[in-house]
């Protein structure tokens, strides 16, 4: 298998059959991972329906301490040579028929549609990028190729983050040299979930404040002073609301 698709879950029962079925459509011969976080409800009964369908498809189930560690834990059982990571809430909307070669120091980012908006996200983040190398994600993270070897070079994601060690992640490995290849951008091959954490409004400061950990890490203090600012304000627009 060339392409791995990581998916970890926690009752997601109201979203596994958007997403399946849209694996079953559009990525069935991909090497599919499934790792699930002890659900009490019918997720792992759901999702084990489309085991005769998606031949290619392991599912564990374990305990985690959150999505990174659950990632880290199902990139452990994957065999193939590039790896993207799903949500419940994605889903395909396009052939995942990628002609990528067996090893490269480039990460991959496809196109991306944010639900009920029709924006790319993928051209939104080339155009926050030239605007300031911190403004935003390098790649979302639904639509990145990684490769899995550069993956485990770096030790995997760090599990102490709970909304941006993706973020963290795609720092870390263009700090050691990857390029992102955006050949692909135009190829909107996923559609993004709006149910996921890093989409929660109350969840917005937070997100914004491990972003700026992840720059300050990468040696970026403009992009930590320049995040945290942006966390500090997304807070006090919060509390604003809130009350």
């Amino acid at each position: 298998m060339q392409l791995c698709l990581v998916i970890s879950l926690l009752n997601a029962e109201r979203e596994v059959y958007s997403l399946f079925d849209s694996i079953v459509a559009y990525g069935r011969g991909c090497q599919v991972i499934v790792w699930d976080g002890c659900s009490t409800d019918s997720t792992v009964k759901r999702v084990t329906q489309y085991s005769k369908t998606l031949v290619n498809m392991d599912i564990k189930v374990g305990l985690d301490t959150g999505i990174y560690d659950a990632w880290n834990k199902a990139l452990a059982h994957c065999d193939s040579s590039w790896v993207m990571f799903l949500g419940a809430g994605d889903r395909l909307v396009k052939p995942l028929i990628l002609d990528l070669p067996d090893a490269s120091r480039e990460i991959y980012s496809l196109g991306v549609v944010a639900r009920n908006s029709g924006v790319n996200l993928s051209r939104k983040m080339i155009r926050n990028l030239w605007r300031a190398p911190w403004f935003g994600i390098p790649s979302p993270n639904p639509g990145t190729v990684y490769p899995r070897q550069a993956l485990l070079q770096a030790g995997g994601f760090d599990a102490r983050y709970k909304i941006a060690g993706d973020y963290e992640m795609q720092l870390r490995l263009l700090g050691s040299g990857y390029k992102i290849n955006r050949s692909f951008v135009n190829i909107v091959a996923v559609e993004f979930g709006s149910e996921g954490i890093s989409s929660q409004r109350s969840r917005i400061p937070e997100s914004l404040h491990e972003m700026a950990t992840a720059l300050r890490s990468a040696g970026n203090l403009g992009g930590y002073i320049f995040m945290e600012i942006r966390a500090f304000t997304a807070q006090l627009k919060h509390l604003v609301l809130k009350s």
